[in-house]
């Protein structure tokens, strides 16, 4: 919380920074050490324009924490972005623009098939590649018992 308030209310990085490293230290197998870590990283980035720092600072918490274990969470998974950013020299909307977009188009409806009115008025499809279904034969059939 301290560190929070250097961050948000006082705006003095290097406090906050100063409690988090503390927050990390002291507490190293809470989820709250974990946050304090990211935050290192993400202040010396963003507000500290310190890239060097930043990205040390991301290759530190990722060695601690590779991956996320809560689905929810996703530090590690930002700290990965905002570190290959920062060795890349990219932004973000660098870095989305080369993410492969998905090349499956979704199947549109056949424009060709036709559709014919059963004896019980429902459409039934003609697409040649689905076998027709003899419903008359079925009538038929039904009768003969």
């Amino acid at each position: 919380t301290i560190a929070k308030i250097y961050v948000d209310n006082v705006r003095d990085y290097e406090n906050a920074i100063r409690f988090y490293k503390e927050l990390s230290d002291k507490y190293p197998t809470t989820k709250d050490a974990k946050y304090g870590m990211f935050m290192v990283a993400f202040i010396y980035d963003e507000m500290l324009q310190n890239k060097e720092l930043a990205k040390d600072s991301y290759r530190k918490f990722l060695e601690k924490y590779p991956k996320d274990e809560d689905p929810n969470e996703k530090m590690s998974e930002s700290a990965r972005m905002m570190l290959q950013m920062l060795e890349e020299n990219k932004s973000i909307e660098d870095i989305i623009k080369n993410v492969p977009q998905d090349t499956t188009k979704k199947k549109e409806p056949d424009k060709n098939v036709k559709l014919k009115k059963l004896d019980d008025g429902k459409p039934q499809n003609e697409d040649p590649r689905v076998p027709p279904t003899d419903n008359k034969k079925k009538k038929d059939d039904a009768t003969i018992r």
